[in-house]
């Protein structure tokens, strides 16, 4: 008697913690979803093709790690459907059964990545399969790409400014913003524009995960410090000629065989002051040029 109250109470723990334990698991499992195929071939075999595809992946176990679920819905709709919402997605599978221009029979169906984004298409002659042999097809395609690459790295760059020239590992690859999709491992980006410092990084992309390159750029346009630097020189060298220029024409009043020397400073002088307003003039322009760009590029004024 005293055993039975102990047996209930062991019985009602197991309810209480062991089962809402397992519940839990089995919420959080990768689930593939498989997806209305729409059939515009006339043949009504590929009417319910979705459900069939559902028993065969399922049944054979093709994808382990993966439940499936089936919905009759189109892949657009499969993020705004509330019983897709409560489930942990992975994979998508959807398609269509068409006729060709001579009336052959094909398969176009599209597996998607949840996680990235990343579609893969595909599109096969059918005429003579059955609905088993079609079913075995699709369901292999989707373990192989499932387990050896559909599960690609995300890599989104964008910069500021907009619109620069994009090299992946040394291949021109577009302008920013630009979102790629690629197997996982090393790569090499450089990002370049006209009046800008250029931007390199190196990226280790991880499968299933997402990298984000935003970086704003180092604005270089003309060289405006090159030709201060050359303006304060040649002003310099300017005051040094025009000292020894006065000082030789002292000279040259109290002895005409300084006029050479007299000469050759005063056209030194000349020189270097025309360098020197050359130097500042071009500064000056460098600025404002640089000025109008930046606001250009960057949509700020600085």
């Amino acid at each position: 008697m005293i055993l039975r109250p102990l047996f209930l109470i062991l019985i009602f723990l197991l309810i209480c913690f062991v089962l809402p334990s397992g519940a839990e698991i089995s919420t959080d499992s990768q689930v593939l979803a498989v997806l209305r195929f729409d059939n515009t071939s006339g043949d009504t075999r590929w009417d319910n093709f979705a459900p069939f595809l559902e028993k065969r992946i399922g049944g054979e176990a093709l994808l382990p790690n993966l439940s499936v679920k089936s919905w009759n819905i189109t892949l657009s709709e499969l993020f705004s459907n509330n019983e897709a919402k409560q489930c942990n997605l992975r994979m998508a599978l959807s398609g269509s059964f068409f006729r060709g221009q001579d009336s052959t029979l094909f398969l176009r169906f599209r597996m998607m990545d949840v996680k990235t984004g990343n579609v893969e298409e595909k599109e096969c002659p059918i005429s003579g399969m059955q609905q088993e042999d079609v079913a075995y097809l699709v369901a292999l395609k989707t373990k192989d790409l499932y387990a050896t690459g559909l599960l690609l790295a995300q890599l989104s760059v964008s910069s500021t400014p907009l619109g620069l020239a994009l090299f992946l590992n040394g291949t021109a690859s577009g302008k920013t913003p630009k979102e790629f999709f690629l197997p996982s491992g090393h790569y090499t980006l450089l990002l370049s524009g006209k009046y800008l410092e250029p931007y390199s990084a190196e990226l280790d992309l991880v499968a299933g995960k997402s990298t984000t390159i935003e970086p704003e750029m180092i604005f270089k346009g003309y060289p405006t410090l090159y030709f201060i630097i050359g303006s304060i020189v040649a002003s310099w060298e300017s005051v040094v000629f025009w000292k020894a220029k006065e000082r030789y024409y002292d000279e040259y009043q109290k002895d005409a065989s300084f006029r050479t020397d007299y000469k050759q400073y005063n056209y030194i002088t000349i020189s270097m002051l025309s360098l020197a307003g050359i130097g500042w003039s071009s500064s000056l322009f460098c600025y404002l040029k640089n000025k109008k760009l930046r606001q250009q590029l960057f949509s700020i004024k600085k």
